[in-house]
């Protein structure tokens, strides 16, 4: 059945003059809710290590490490979502925190110690998705001190990049721009950052912000226009705990708070629903809200590690309800990699996890 179905989509895209992809999209906004049977297969990879993923309309893109030893640097591939076909393009150093504009171009940050110092001093990398050619912007966009540079994020938004960091003991979000690298803008008194990465994400004009995992679940919002920084709502009374995620959808942001609980009562989490002005439209109680998100196609889809990493579960949630429900649970391995930040992405009818290996999830 399948083979029949795509070829009466490429028939279609042949005759609506668009691509194959465009029509497999459009087929996946009439599909019925997503099950535990959804499909899930492994792509082979070959001798790439992957640390990272980033997915533009149509490709996976895999930051990975040539070998064990960072030292003998990195390159990008590019995953067909269809075929899983993988192609690679050298880059001119390792990078982290990618992200994907709408000009065609992927961005990422890229640390380099100052001699004599503690000092990391972060760039952007540009790369073009059309042609893989990779380049680093010269101008510094950040300089932070020690460990800081791991607790730095990245993302892209109304044609700029915004670059947050502490910067001296202060929360700072740097405006980049795309073009040169130069820093455009700083934004002071940005929201403390917790003890992993702070979390971003974009709606019409405005940039949400939570410092993450270790401060209060208080939001803010940058006006990406005029740079003003309004602070609200603060979470803390309805959805006690602390910032997982941000996913936008349209002009409205979700919010996974995991639940803190209180002494002696089993934890409980949120799933939040923020519109434009920081009022609250909706506050679900929920088991687990997953340590990272990606919305699509109007649902949301999280990645949760177990504490031990004994096992990984992929939850699909409609936001009609903000219930979850667990689609598929992946093996656990050690380091627990599927637990960091970027390793869940979409395009189209396909999710991808990256745990130890890239694996896809096709309803």
């Amino acid at each position: 059945v399948r083979p029949a179905l795509r070829m009466f989509d490429r028939a279609l895209a042949d005759h609506c003059g668009r691509s194959f992809l465009d029509v497999f999209k459009i087929g996946y906004a009439f599909l019925t809710t997503p099950t535990a049977d959804a499909g899930v297969s492994p792509v082979d990879l070959g001798v790439l290590q992957p640390t990272e993923m980033v997915s533009t309309d149509d490709r996976i893109w895999l930051m990975s490490q040539r070998s064990e030893d960072p030292q003998d640097g990195c390159e990008l591939a590019r995953v067909d979502p269809l075929t899983g076909a993988t192609s690679t393009t050298p880059l001119p150093t390792c990078a982290f925190n990618g992200v994907a504009g709408d000009d065609g171009a992927l961005y990422f940050e890229t640390a380099t110690i100052a001699p004599d110092s503690l000092t990391h001093e972060i760039r952007i990398v540009k790369v073009d998705a059309a042609t893989g050619a990779a380049q680093t912007l010269d101008p510094i966009a950040m300089r932070v001190e020690g460990t800081a540079s791991g607790h730095t994020q990245l993302a892209y938004a109304d044609g700029s990049l915004w670059l947050w960091g502490t910067v001296e003991g202060s929360s700072e979000i740097h405006e980049v721009s795309t073009q040169t690298g130069e820093v455009e803008r700083v934004i002071t008194n940005a929201p403390a950052i917790g003890g992993t990465e702070p979390v971003m994400a974009a709606t019409p004009g405005q940039l949400w912000l939570a410092g993450g995992p270790g401060v209060p679940p208080t939001l803010a919002r940058l006006d990406t226009t005029t740079g003003s920084l309004t602070n609200g709502p603060s979470l803390a009374a309805d959805a006690p705990g602390t910032v997982e995620w941000l996913a936008s959808r349209g002009n409205e942001v979700d919010v996974g708070v995991l639940g803190t609980g209180l002494t002696g009562t089993t934890p409980r989490s949120h799933i939040v629903a923020v519109a434009t002005d920081g009022s609250v439209l909706h506050n679900v109680e929920v088991d687990d809200v997953g340590g990272q998100v990606v919305a699509t196609s109007g649902t949301l889809w999280t990645l949760m590690a177990s504490s031990h990493c004994e096992h990984i579960v992929l939850s699909w949630i409609d936001t009609s309800t903000f219930t979850p429900v667990r689609i598929h649970s992946f093996p656990g391995s050690a380091p627990c990699t599927a637990s960091g930040p970027r390793h869940l992405a979409a395009v189209g009818p396909h999710v991808f996890v990256l745990d130890q290996g890239l694996y896809r999830v096709t309803l």
